[in-house]
């Protein structure tokens, strides 16, 4: 369809404009997805990329703080006289008490 102005010269095609308007709008939807799933992807990548060197490091505390309390004595209540001994201690005192009580 063309449209004509008052002086009788041709204008612009109408409906090219509107195709015209429409397709860009549609490559920038297009594209605006594109750009927002890659910002995902790649904010997930550097997220999987700290808890593979977080954890490892928090799991080494972990275990290096119950090594210690399970290797060591320590106070865990001193008004009420409670104390912590190392684990192979306690079992060598357990075991003994079984052994005296069994010889009995």
């Amino acid at each position: 369809m063309t449209y004509k102005n008052i002086e009788g010269k041709e204008n612009l095609n109408l409906t090219w404009l509107v195709i015209a308007t429409f397709m860009s709008v549609v490559f920038l939807v297009v594209v605006f997805i594109i750009l927002n799933e890659y910002n995902i992807a790649s904010r997930e990548e550097v997220l999987r990329g700290q808890m593979r060197i977080e954890q490892p490091v928090m799991l080494r505390l972990t275990l290096a703080r119950e090594d210690s309390l399970l290797t060591s004595y320590g106070v865990v209540d001193s008004a009420n006289a409670v104390y912590r001994i190392p684990i192979s201690r306690a079992m060598e005192l357990i075991a003994a008490q079984a052994d005296n009580s069994g010889s009995q």
